[in-house]
């Protein structure tokens, strides 16, 4: 069967890695049916998808696209046999044009600053015993959870949406989780539950329950030619997913090059699933309709400061390049004396010299203006400003030492932001997860996903240590365990409250209580009877009647003070 885009179509701009629905826009072979066709709303995306694809693939992958983001000078059209083509000089200049230009990988950069933001930290995931076994192997590429989180995490920066589909690994007997980026959701439709026509078109029903009825994900790829295996070729192949013929049994088939092969209903354990196992993830909901594409003004910035640096570099390189010219003597005609020369060129640079023996003749260098050149760079400089408040610099700590709070109150709007992008995911991936442990027959509400929403790398300072002990024996009104909270969110440790009591009782020169002074007019001697009485309270409290958490602070007459502190 032939196919609109051909295999060799395909490889001899094979700039990027191949993406469905990217590369080569969804088709069908000929003869296979209409699956193919998109949602209104994903050809309505789409474009901004595959500009956010072009700019993280980044300069060679954008340059390979030669005027659909560089457009040729209307110079160079005149110059071309057919304005409509570039050829002969024209191609020539604007083969030089494409060469200088410059384009700047603010999308990759941003992306791969923004993801480490969100994932400083692995997020925490509670699993039944039965999905135990998918917390580090999830998918058919061997990821963890948390790795296929930080998958997520990319695409919802990258396109604003991802969807996971659940299926089934035979060599487990348990659930897979298969990605989808946003290109790949090709088509899908979420009537009410009840399927009537009527209850989904009554505006008086908000409330009603949907759910998702079918969907149509492009699975085109490359497969080896059965006959010779060292050719390659382009194979148009989709996946619908449904409800089945009576609507209440996940349902699916696959189109391959045009022929559609028999439904499978698939099973784990005998057991089947009433619904579709697929999962939309947005930068802020789970809907199916496809949310906006959060870095798509970072690429139009980086695409339009590719062609700005273009015709800078252009200018710069023009007006470099003077051009000398000669009044009052025609060097073809020859010298005073009348001997002609009609191949003589004029010698110019060091230790050489023009002799024009007419009176009004003149010799200079002429060239482009150069005071553009100022503006274009101002021009430029603003829009790589604009960039950056687009992107991650204003999430960067900077060059120095900018306080924590100081950061905090500077990226509060963008944070805002990561926080609904790390919660969606999250939620995402916990929705999936439930139903994995639906079909394998576990608890769902044994599946809780926590994200991590701590994206400030504080630096540690030792002093903090010492004015947490002070406030608390200044009779602040927080307990023991709450400045261990506190120090355990900035990292000063990873141990639990009750972990860290443990870990001091068995520590034998308990040194970890000596500060070297605490304020109260101890000086930090581990012989000190007061110091003793501190450390055994400690050892008490951890064990005692009391439990962990009750531990006195260390100078006398306070106990009263903190006795009902927990």
């Amino acid at each position: 069967m032939s196919h609109t885009t051909t295999t060799a179509q395909v490889l001899a701009n094979s700039t990027a890695p191949f993406q469905p629905g990217i590369t080569v826009p969804p088709q069908s072979a000929q003869g296979g049916s209409s699956i193919s066709d998109p949602h209104p709303d994903y050809a309505s995306r789409r474009p901004d998808w595959v500009t956010m694809f072009d700019a993280a693939e980044g300069q060679r992958h954008i340059k390979s696209k030669t005027t659909e983001y560089l457009p040729a000078t209307s110079g160079m059209r005149a110059l071309s046999a057919t304005p409509s083509k570039l050829s002969d000089e024209g191609l020539a200049l604007y083969t030089a044009y494409l060469i200088r230009a410059y384009f700047p990988d603010l999308v990759k950069e941003t992306v791969r600053a923004l993801t480490g933001i969100l994932d400083r930290e692995a997020a925490n995931i509670e699993l039944p015993d039965a999905l135990e076994d998918m917390r580090e192997i999830s998918t058919a590429k061997g990821e963890s959870l948390n790795d296929l989180l930080i998958s997520i995490h990319m695409n919802q920066l990258l396109y604003g949406r991802l969807g996971l589909l659940l299926d089934v690994d035979p060599n487990r007997d348990l659930p897979i989780i298969v990605p989808y980026p946003a290109p790949q959701v090709l088509n899908w439709d979420d009537l009410t539950k009840t399927n009537d026509p009527k209850q989904q078109q009554d505006d008086a029903r908000p409330d009603a329950l949907r759910q998702l009825l079918m969907t149509v994900l492009d699975e085109t790829r490359f497969e080896r030619d059965t006959g010779d295996l060292f050719t390659w070729n382009l194979v148009p192949r989709y996946r619908a997913l449904s409800l089945g013929q009576e609507g209440n049994v996940y349902t699916t088939f696959v189109e391959r090059d045009g022929v559609r092969q028999d439904e499978v209903i698939p099973q784990i354990r005998g057991k089947t699933l009433d619904e579709i196992p697929f999962t939309f993830i947005n930068t802020t909901d789970l809907a199916t309709q496809p949310a906006d594409v959060p870095l798509i003004n970072l690429a139009n910035l980086a695409l339009a400061i590719y062609r700005g640096e273009a015709d800078h570099r252009s200018a710069l390189f023009m007006s470099g390049q003077d051009t000398l010219v000669i009044t009052g003597y025609d060097i073809a005609q020859g010298d005073s004396d009348g001997n002609p020369s009609a191949d003589a060129k004029p010698i110019i640079g060091s230790g050489a010299y023009l002799n024009i023996p007419a009176a009004d003749g003149d010799a200079k260098f002429i060239g482009p203006d150069s005071n553009a050149l100022s503006e274009q760079r101002e021009s430029l400089n603003d829009d790589y400003q604009r960039a950056g408040e687009e992107g991650i610099k204003l999430l960067s700590t900077g060059a120095g030492a900018e306080a924590a709070e100081t950061l905090r109150i500077r990226v509060a709007a963008r944070t805002a932001t990561l926080q609904t992008i790390a919660q969606t995911a999250a939620t995402g991936l916990e929705v999936a997860l439930r139903q994995a442990a639906v079909w394998v027959g576990a608890n769902p509400d044994d599946v809780k996903v926590e994200p991590n929403l701590d994206f400030i790398d504080e630096t540690q300072d030792p002093k903090d240590l010492i004015a947490y002990a002070t406030a608390k024996k200044s009779k602040v009104p927080l307990s023991w365990k709450s400045v261990h909270n506190i120090l355990r969110q900035k990292d000063f440790t990873e141990l639990t409250f009750e972990e860290e009591l443990e870990q001091i009782d068995e520590e034998a020169d308990m040194d970890a209580f000596d500060t070297g002074g605490d304020g109260l007019g101890l000086e930090g001697d581990l012989e000190d009877p007061r110091m003793e009485a501190q450390r055994q309270a400690a050892m008490a409290a951890a064990g005692g009647p009391g439990g962990p958490g009750n531990l006195p602070p260390g100078g006398p007459g306070d106990q009263d003070d903190d006795a009902g502190e927990e």
